[in-house]
C-alpha cells in the first residue's frame, strides 16, 4: 500500500531545514519578473500622465497624447490581471487617470 507524503509543500523538510525544490525556486522567480514588470508598467503610466498634465497645446495634439496614455494604463491593467488584480479602482484613484483617458481604454471608477 503507497500512502502520500506527510508534506505536500513546495519544500522538503530534512532536520537541518528546508530545502526549496525547482518547481518553488521557478515559482519564485517567475513572481518577481512579474513584479519587476509590473513595476515597469507603472512607470510608464506615470510618465504619461505627467506628459499629459504638463502638456499646453492644440486639442487635435493633446487627443493624440490622450491615446498614448490610455496604450499605456491599458498595458498596466493587462499586467495587473496577469497578476490576478482584476478590480483596478485603487490604481485609477492611486494615479488619478482621468476620465477621458478611462474611457479610451474601456474602463470606468
Amino acid at each position: 500500500m503507497v500512502r502520500l507524503p506527510k508534506n505536500l509543500s513546495n519544500t522538503l523538510s530534512f532536520t537541518s531545514g528546508a530545502v526549496k525544490t525547482g518547481a518553488s525556486t521557478l515559482e519564485t522567480e517567475l513572481l518577481g519578473e512579474k513584479a519587476y514588470s509590473l513595476g515597469l508598467a507603472a512607470k510608464s503610466v506615470e510618465k504619461a500622465l505627467a506628459k499629459l498634465k504638463a502638456f499646453k497645446g492644440a486639442e487635435n495634439e493633446r487627443a493624440g497624447l490622450v491615446q498614448s496614455t490610455a496604450d499605456a494604463v491599458h498595458a498596466f491593467f493587462i499586467q495587473r490581471e496577469m497578476m490576478g488584480f482584476t478590480n483596478h479602482n485603487h490604481p485609477i484613484e492611486y494615479y488619478k487617470i482621468s476620465k477621458d483617458v478611462l474611457s479610451r481604454v474601456g474602463s470606468r471608477l
